[in-house]
């Protein structure tokens, strides 16, 4: 490009995304049905610029990147309610600022006619989030006035530095090998910072309960460490897999307080809310598994099958977490996905004009552990063990076909049977927390079955 830049890229974007929830249900006084509108709307603003320059033995790279988000949730009932049976708006409106920038070098050797390479960077993010038109949570409300809700919720802001630390090795020509060091932060999102539920309702008199955000929250922040390979093995033979360890601090979660124990957390909360349930910093955990997946080209060997192909990959993957309250212990980590393995055939015409493809996934069974993190009293007794259990999510085989067709240059249909057998099955991440004890638990699991024989087909069209 120059004396100065080898190149340059900036992107200036706009993305504006809107959900609509629309529910029709029973008044909580009157018990005549009412509609509940309810959206999420979102507007970002950005700009990312990226240079890149070579001196020598060095790769170098930097960036710069700043955004705007404003995010707003409308909402209403119809007929209008009564004070009573107020629902209030889920969440405060909010935007937040995010401002980022990074450098890395890439530092390149020759160790005996294999390319060795050391790549140091650092990146640094600062974000800052308020809260807009506090009013509209105090709407109609007859115990939460917007000062209250104001004191609740303010600003929350914060700067994380995140250095990383990569060493690669090239095996071969085209199969490298790599060991990795990267810190990893997680901002609250809005809901946890201005998230609130119940907070201006009265019609529980003083047995009310409310969830609420919390303005205070500290950035979730990761360490994580990974060696893997990457690459073409043989002529044909493309690998890649990865082993992994990763810990987390200040885990974000829903911590409950009640008045009668914890006077101090209710200063800002209406008088008739007797126990809440508030966004805290609450657990450490950490994650550790590998992943490995292959690919076999037959064509590479077989010119009569040119464009048949196979795959196979396997993931396993187990962690613990441990919250702040006393007593408390390392038990599993409930939102780790059970051990998956997929195995898959497939041809593409070699122009890549039409192609199918048949998959077929295996998920092992597992079962939650219960813990009493959610329900913990915070009367200052240690947390003891949970009495209850989760059902077993068991494991399930299912197949998939799926089929393209390139129309035209621009025009793609894609299509596809999906759980090709009708195989019965439950997925674990949606169904882990269904206890076994009484009927409505077995209604619960009973609707929690995943879809049976699903059909799809959709046009792509690139302009």
């Amino acid at each position: 490009m120059n004396d100065y830049l080898d190149s340059v890229s900036t992107k200036i974007y706009y993305q504006h995304t809107e959900a609509h929830d629309w529910t029709y249900m029973p008044d909580s006084v009157t018990r005549r049905m009412q509609t509940v509108n309810s959206n999420y709307d979102t507007d970002t603003w950005g700009l990312q610029t990226a240079l890149a320059k070579t001196l020598g033995r060095h790769d170098l790279s930097a960036g710069f990147n700043a955004s705007t988000s404003k995010t707003q949730r409308p909402f209403s009932q119809s007929p209008i309610p009564s004070v009573y049976s107020e629902i209030m708006q889920p969440e405060a409106d909010s935007r937040s600022y995010t401002l980022g920038g990074f450098v890395q070098d890439k530092i390149n050797f020759d160790l005996d006619s294999h390319n060795f390479a050391v790549i140091p960077g650092v990146r640094v993010v600062h974000q800052s989030t308020k809260p807009e038109n506090l009013s509209d949570l105090a709407a109609n409300s007859s115990v939460l006035s917007e000062s209250s809700v104001a004191n609740l919720y303010g600003k929350n802001s914060d700067t994380q530095v995140l250095p990383s630390l990569t060493f690669q090795y090239d095996l071969t020509p085209r199969l490298m090998t790599y060991l990795q060091y990267q810190r990893g932060a997680q901002f609250p999102n809005a809901s946890q910072l201005y998230g609130s539920w119940n907070l201006g309702s009265s019609y529980a008199g003083s047995q009310q309960y409310a969830l609420i955000g919390n303005t205070d929250l500290k950035t979730e922040t990761s360490d994580n460490l990974e060696w893997g390979l990457k690459g073409e093995v043989t002529e044909g033979i493309t690998l890649r897999t990865a082993l992994f360890y990763n810990s987390y601090k200040n885990f974000i979660a829903y911590t409950r307080y009640t008045r009668a124990n914890n006077p101090g957390q209710f200063t800002n909360v209406p008088s008739n809310i007797y126990t809440i349930y508030q966004a805290e910093n609450r657990d450490k955990a950490y994650i550790y598994g590998g992943e490995i997946s292959t690919k076999f080209n037959f064509g590479t060997w077989f010119e009569q099958v040119d464009g048949l192909s196979a795959t196979l990959a396997l993931g396993y993957s187990e962690g613990k977490s441990k919250s702040s309250y006393s007593g408390d212990k390392y038990v599993d980590l409930d939102s780790v996905a059970p051990m998956k393995a997929i195995v898959g055939v497939a041809w593409d015409d070699p122009a890549k004009r039409y192609g199918t493809a048949l998959t077929a996934t295996f998920v092992k069974g597992k079962q939650a552990t219960a813990t009493n993190r959610e329900s913990y009293s915070n009367s200052g007794s240690a947390i003891t063990d949970a009495s209850s259990d989760y059902m077993r999510v068991p494991g399930y085989g299912m197949l998939d076909w799926t089929a393209y067709w390139q129309v035209a240059k621009n025009v793609r249909l894609n299509g596809g049977v999906y759980n090709l057998t009708d195989r019965k099955y439950w997925d674990y991440l949606s169904s882990r927390n269904i206890e076994t004890g009484t009927n409505q638990d077995a209604n619960d699991k009973a609707l929690a079955v995943m879809p049976g024989r699903t059909w799809q087909l959709g046009v792509n069209v690139d302009f």
